[in-house]
């Protein structure tokens, strides 16, 4: 892609972004989806066009945005993450799953997709893999505001499940947070 090109993309992602976060989606749809026709191979943009329908709550239509994405690049972290939201949401706890793995495949240091995958694995009553993406959000995000749900997740299933924690000395799997709000990527 040449320089100019290269910046007249990430021009009009700024320019969405910002128009999004002013409250302006139409123009910021208009703008994703004017990149997308330039810019076909452009992955952020099929991920943001899909987090505003995400938030119109149409994840139908931004489930398909998101897999154009993961088609566009499939190590695109954000592509997969926002994917499985968007299954969650569509009572695909099962691909969601698959979706939050592929996302850690992509960065087993995504720290929400870690956090969303406890909850899921929570919801599937798999519960030992929940504590395993639990810690492995703790390993990672110590010191955020939802380290502590964390916590009280580990100490809940460990406790009621009886879930034996094993010390281990290779570095934790995944983390999840607590189901955040779809990521507009700039």
């Amino acid at each position: 892609m040449p320089k100019n090109s290269q910046s007249t993309l990430e021009t009009m992602l700024f320019e969405a972004a910002n128009a999004a976060e002013a409250g302006d989606t139409s123009t910021a749809a208009d703008i994703y989806r004017e990149l997308i026709a330039v810019h076909p191979e452009c992955a952020p943009a099929y991920v943001n066009l899909g987090t505003l329908h995400a938030h119109e709550k149409r994840f139908e239509a931004a489930a398909a945005l998101y897999f154009k994405a993961i088609e566009v690049d499939p190590n695109y972290t954000m592509g997969h993450f926002n994917y499985a939201n968007v299954l969650e949401e569509l009572g695909q706890l099962s691909e969601a799953c698959q979706s939050y793995e592929r996302a850690l495949e992509t960065n087993p240091r995504h720290a929400d997709s870690h956090f969303n995958l406890a909850l899921a694995y929570e919801r599937a009553e798999d519960f030992r893999q929940a504590v395993r993406h639990w810690e492995a959000y703790l390993e990672l995000d110590k010191g955020s505001k939802w380290s502590a749900v964390a916590r009280q997740h580990v100490e809940s299933l460990t406790a009621t499940k009886r879930i034996q924690v094993v010390a281990r000395t290779e570095s934790p799997a995944r983390t999840l947070e607590p189901r955040p709000a779809l990521f507009l990527v700039k």
